[in-house]
């Protein structure tokens, strides 16, 4: 899967760090850069990457209040995000 994530940053969102993962079972890799095409993209402004990537927000508790959202092949985004916050906390799914 190709994720493209987009941080925004300023107060009227002028700036965007792109960044592109590459996931799998075999070569994962993470690019600052910004991918030509992306499976699943993700925009969202740097401090809730930061809070969902500690465990202190939920990435779905990040979509429903609209500090994340969320384009491209929306199930496969659910099917990712389990793994994006801490490894350490349980999975709980939203239903």
């Amino acid at each position: 899967m190709r994720l493209h994530i987009r941080l925004v940053t300023g107060k009227e969102g002028e700036g965007v760090e792109h960044w592109e993962v590459l996931g799998g079972s075999k070569n994962c890799q993470a690019r600052r850069k910004e991918p030509k095409t992306a499976d699943v993209i993700l925009i969202m402004r740097p401090e809730t990457w930061t809070q969902i990537a500690e465990g202190q927000l939920a990435p779905y508790e990040a979509l429903y209040s609209g500090k994340l959202r969320v384009g491209g092949d929306f199930e496969q985004a659910k099917a990712i995000t389990q793994y994006l916050s801490d490894p350490a906390s349980p999975y709980v799914a939203p239903c």
